[in-house]
């Protein structure tokens, strides 16, 4: 069974910001992770998932392209709640059981992909076809779980 933990920090990045308050999920006050600018940290296994993409996301499957999509799969399902103040993260998702992560240009994970992983970035929601979960990480940092 695959493991996830999750960390929620406060500020931008928990390496940036020492001493800061990190809220675990075992903690019983933490009931829903925030989406961005909160920093979340993931630790579980990077795996890819094979999607459709253009011209039609699946309609077409015989024309459309066919692209290796990066997922984080929690153990158990997780919630994250909408920001009734944002344009684009107002709402909630209950039950979240994969997580679509978006790497930067200067990122590579390839190598951490079938790996037990801590990834550190900000939760968004889907906002076009080319996101294929309702939630999605914004990777800021990856390492191999197994380095301190």
């Amino acid at each position: 069974m695959r493991t996830l933990t999750f960390l929620l920090v406060s500020g931008f990045a928990a390496a940036a910001c020492p001493g800061q308050v990190i809220q675990t999920a075992a903690q019983t006050d933490v009931h829903c992770f925030q989406y961005e600018p909160q920093v979340v940290q993931l630790r579980g296994r990077l795996t890819t998932v094979q999607k459709y993409g253009r011209p039609n996301f699946g309609e077409s499957p015989e024309t459309d392209e066919k692209v290796n999509v990066a997922m984080l799969l929690p153990s158990r399902p997780v919630d994250v709640c909408g920001d009734s103040t944002s344009e684009l993260n107002r709402d909630s998702f209950r039950g979240v059981k994969e997580i679509q992560v978006v790497f930067h240009d200067t990122l590579d994970g390839q190598g951490f992909v079938g790996h037990e992983v801590v990834a550190t970035g900000s939760l968004f929601e889907r906002q076009t076809m080319h996101h294929y979960t309702d939630v999605l990480l914004w990777l800021a940092s990856i390492r191999d779980a197994r380095t301190p």
